[in-house]
Protein backbone atom coordinates (compact mmCIF):
# COMPACT_ATOMS: atom_id res chain seq x y z
CA UNK A 1 0.00 0.00 0.00
CA UNK A 2 2.76 2.13 0.91
CA UNK A 3 4.14 2.26 -2.31
CA UNK A 4 1.07 2.65 -3.84
CA UNK A 5 0.39 5.78 -1.98
CA UNK A 6 3.99 6.72 -3.06
CA UNK A 7 3.53 6.08 -7.05
CA UNK A 8 0.14 8.47 -7.01
CA UNK A 9 1.79 10.93 -4.70
CA UNK A 10 4.31 11.72 -7.42
CA UNK A 11 1.59 12.11 -9.53
CA UNK A 12 -0.87 14.20 -7.85
CA UNK A 13 1.94 16.54 -6.40
CA UNK A 14 2.20 14.42 -2.92
CA UNK A 15 -1.35 14.55 -1.80
CA UNK A 16 -3.86 11.27 -2.13
CA UNK A 17 -6.89 10.66 -0.64
CA UNK A 18 -8.12 6.91 -0.40
CA UNK A 19 -11.83 5.60 -0.09
CA UNK A 20 -12.18 2.30 1.79
CA UNK A 21 -15.33 1.10 2.95
CA UNK A 22 -15.25 -2.05 4.24
CA UNK A 23 -12.67 -2.55 7.59
CA UNK A 24 -9.88 -4.65 6.18
CA UNK A 25 -9.34 -2.23 3.33
CA UNK A 26 -9.54 0.88 6.02
CA UNK A 27 -6.86 -0.72 8.25
CA UNK A 28 -3.96 -1.99 5.25
CA UNK A 29 -4.84 1.52 3.64
CA UNK A 30 -4.48 3.29 6.77
CA UNK A 31 -1.14 1.52 7.50
CA UNK A 32 0.11 2.47 3.82
CA UNK A 33 -1.00 5.70 4.73
CA UNK A 34 1.31 6.27 7.22
CA UNK A 35 4.27 4.39 6.02
CA UNK A 36 4.23 6.74 3.05
CA UNK A 37 3.89 9.85 5.17
CA UNK A 38 7.38 9.13 6.12
CA UNK A 39 8.45 9.30 2.50
CA UNK A 40 6.72 12.69 2.05
CA UNK A 41 3.61 12.34 0.53
CA UNK A 42 0.43 13.42 2.40
CA UNK A 43 -2.10 10.44 2.69
CA UNK A 44 -5.46 9.78 4.12
CA UNK A 45 -7.80 7.20 4.08
CA UNK A 46 -11.68 7.82 4.08
CA UNK A 47 -14.74 5.94 4.38
CA UNK A 48 -17.01 8.44 2.69
CA UNK A 49 -16.00 9.67 -1.22
CA UNK A 50 -17.20 12.85 -0.24
CA UNK A 51 -14.57 13.13 2.95
CA UNK A 52 -11.74 12.69 0.58
CA UNK A 53 -12.79 14.93 -2.19
CA UNK A 54 -13.04 18.22 0.57
CA UNK A 55 -9.70 16.94 1.55
CA UNK A 56 -8.48 17.13 -2.16
CA UNK A 57 -10.51 20.40 -2.59
CA UNK A 58 -9.16 22.23 0.32
CA UNK A 59 -5.92 24.67 0.20
CA UNK A 60 -4.87 23.58 3.86
CA UNK A 61 -5.46 20.13 4.88
CA UNK A 62 -5.00 20.42 8.46
CA UNK A 63 -8.44 22.45 8.56
CA UNK A 64 -10.43 19.10 7.71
Amino acid sequence: MADFFIRLGERYNNRVAFVATDDLTFGLARMGSVASERRGVESSVFRAFEDARRLLLSEDPRSI
